[in-house]
């Protein structure tokens, strides 16, 4: 089971996360990815408001889902994502 440990002092924060691996390996990528994960949602965001904001030749929903899916495993290309 993944453990959480923090320490405070008037001017030092620590915390610590503790996995038990391999067991937990899925908990722990996702842990030390999540700035890669957050990246990739900004900008797969990016990519969505400049479609809406400057048009797209998109001619069904299917092509725009499709153009989405694709763009988002470019983004987490490198990236552990398997669910």
């Amino acid at each position: 089971m993944s453990q959480i440990m923090a320490t405070f002092s008037d001017s030092n924060m620590k915390a610590t996360i503790t996995f038990d691996l391999p067991d937990e390996r899925q908990e722990h990528d996702m842990a030390i990815h999540g700035a890669d994960y957050h990246a990739a949602i900004w900008e797969l965001d990016q990519f969505l408001r400049d479609a809406l904001k400057y048009g797209h030749q998109y001619k069904t929903a299917d092509d725009a889902l499709e153009a989405v899916r694709n763009r988002l495993h470019e983004e987490l290309e490198g990236v552990p994502w398997e669910f």
